[in-house]
């Protein structure tokens, strides 16, 4: 049994679907926590079909902040004992086995807030004596210098040919640089990722937390990559032609064009004939048989017995002289 929790920071846009993907695909989860999801509504069934799960519930977002999503796979069963808008308390049962409680935590940053989680979880394990896992992000810190800005600084010494020339040799790389070595900078990027997070558990550093949301940038620009790569290989030669591919086009007319026209005819012998000349000569003589004079029946027998006979008292009514009535 394996146990993903991940601080998602919004799943909305595409890129973090494609990030969700990967530790997906490697660990292969049992269960899937999903915290500071800032979304609300159907877009966690849609990710259920994606991933693979069977099961899930939410806890909603408020605004664009906070959101637990829960997914588990069966035969793995899940019991919800409380549902709070920063948590989810539940049971784990696995068939025969033990069961144990579990709960997912996504905390306010407002203190008053926090302190009212806090209070709620001390309570849950007062009266608990069963195995309990307790995962969480309580977007709390002890002191400010644990909390970092990320905004981007723009050089205003920077001049336009400066970055022209830049771009100009970052193009000349590009192939070579960015999907010419793809999947080694995936790996590359996931090892390190693995290893800031491990340092992180142990020493938690103002650097180290600017490294990690540095390689997950750079990880989520590698799949977008990798998904247009991918895009393009399956799709290359649309991609290349476009409407230009007129050769199918082309070959489609020439067939529906094949089968209206005559090849062949057989003649009154039997024997098929394909020579144009004597295609001509054949259907010239069948139209000529078909309306010639030759061939028409002047005297034509009608059945007596299919018309019915008029009395003479009718046959005497046609000609009595009209009146008004």
């Amino acid at each position: 049994m394996s146990i993903v929790t991940w601080n998602i920071q919004g799943i909305a846009s595409r890129r973090s679907l494609l990030s969700l993907k990967n530790p997906c695909s490697r660990c292969n989860p049992t269960i899937l926590v999903l915290v500071e999801t800032k979304l609300s509504g159907s877009k966690a069934g849609s990710t259920l079909a994606i991933l693979g799960f069977d099961h899930w519930i939410q806890v909603k977002a408020f605004g664009m902040s906070r959101g637990i999503w829960l997914f588990w796979k069966s035969p793995f069963e899940v019991y919800v004992i409380r549902m709070h808008s920063q948590y989810i308390h539940f049971m784990v049962k696995d068939g025969m086995k033990l069961s144990w409680f579990f709960v997912a935590i996504c905390g306010s940053p407002r203190e008053h807030l926090s302190h009212r989680m806090f209070s709620s979880i001390l309570d849950l394990a007062m009266n608990s004596s069963a195995p309990w896992l307790l995962v969480s992000d309580f977007n709390n810190f002890l002191d400010t210098s644990e909390t970092t800005s990320l905004d981007p600084h723009i050089n205003p010494n920077v001049t336009l040919l400066k970055s022209l020339n830049h771009m100009q040799s970052k193009f000349m790389s590009w192939k070579d640089d960015v999907f010419g070595s793809l999947f080694k900078r995936k790996r590359w990027i996931l090892a390190r990722i693995l290893g800031v997070q491990g340092k992180l558990s142990h020493n938690p550093h103002n650097g180290l937390i600017q490294l990690e949301t540095k390689l997950r940038r750079e990880l989520e620009t590698i799949l977008d990559q990798e998904q247009l790569l991918w895009f393009q290989k399956s799709r290359e030669r649309w991609i290349l032609e476009a409407d230009r591919n007129t050769t199918f086009y082309h070959t489609s007319v020439v067939i529906k064009g094949n089968k209206r026209k005559i090849l062949s005819l057989k003649n009154d012998s039997g024997v098929w004939c394909s020579d144009h000349l004597e295609l001509e000569a054949l259907a010239f003589s069948f139209y000529k048989d078909l309306y010639s004079d030759d061939n028409v029946s002047h005297s034509v027998a009608l059945p007596g017995s299919s018309y019915p006979c008029l009395s003479n008292e009718v046959l005497s009514s046609f000609h009595r002289p009209f009146t008004k009535e």
